[in-house]
C-alpha cells in the first residue's frame, strides 16, 4: 500500500475557475500561463479576488475538479492511504474548518489531512500537486517518491515531473 498526497485547490477542488466565475466571468483560467494568478490580475480584480477568498464559504462550496471523486475512490479501492495536504489561506478565518468539512463531503471520512505550506514535511510515496514549486521541494527533499504535477493551465510550460490527470490514475494502482 502506498501513501499517496493530493493537494486540494487545482487538482480536487476548481478554485481558480470558480473565483473567476464569482468575479463575473470575463476572465479565464486559460488565459493565466503561470501558477500565481494574483501577480497576473489587475489591482481592481485583485482587490475584488482578496475579497471572495476572505468567506469561508467560497471554501466550503467550491466545484468538484471533474473525474476526481472518482480517481480517489479508485486509489482508495487499490488499498492506497490517500492524504490530503493542502496550504491554508491566511486571509480567510475560517479556511480551515471549511477546508476540513469540503474534503469530507466529498471524498467521505477517515483520510489524514494536512493544513499546511510545507507539504514536503509530509511523508508519502507520492505527490500529486498543481504548483511547480511544490513538486519541485517535493522531490528534492524525497528523491525516492513519485512526483506528479496535475496538468493544468497555469503549468503548462513545466517539465519537471511527470504531468497527471485523473484518467491517468491507473499509472498508480
Amino acid at each position: 500500500m502506498s501513501k499517496i498526497l493530493i493537494d486540494v485547490d487545482g487538482v480536487t477542488a476548481d478554485m481558480v475557475r470558480d473565483l473567476f466565475e464569482r468575479m463575473g466571468g470575463t476572465l479565464k483560467v486559460e488565459d493565466f500561463p503561470t501558477w500565481d494568478i494574483f501577480k497576473q490580475l489587475s489591482d481592481e480584480d485583485r482587490e475584488e479576488a482578496y475579497s471572495i477568498l476572505s468567506k469561508s464559504d467560497f471554501w466550503a462550496n467550491l466545484p468538484v475538479v471533474d473525474g476526481s471523486q472518482k480517481g480517489v475512490r479508485h486509489l482508495k479501492n487499490f488499498g492506497h492511504e490517500v492524504v490530503w495536504v493542502t496550504s491554508p489561506w491566511s486571509g480567510c478565518p475560517g479556511w480551515g474548518d471549511a477546508r476540513t468539512a469540503w474534503i469530507k463531503k466529498h471524498f467521505g471520512e477517515g483520510d489524514e489531512i494536512h493544513l499546511r505550506r510545507d507539504k514536503e514535511n509530509v511523508d508519502g510515496d507520492c505527490l500529486i500537486d498543481d504548483k511547480p514549486d511544490n513538486v519541485d521541494t517535493y522531490k528534492r527533499v524525497h528523491p525516492d517518491a513519485t512526483v506528479l504535477i496535475f496538468d493544468t493551465p497555469h503549468n503548462k510550460k513545466y517539465t519537471g515531473v511527470p504531468r497527471f490527470k485523473w484518467n491517468d490514475v491507473g499509472m498508480l494502482t
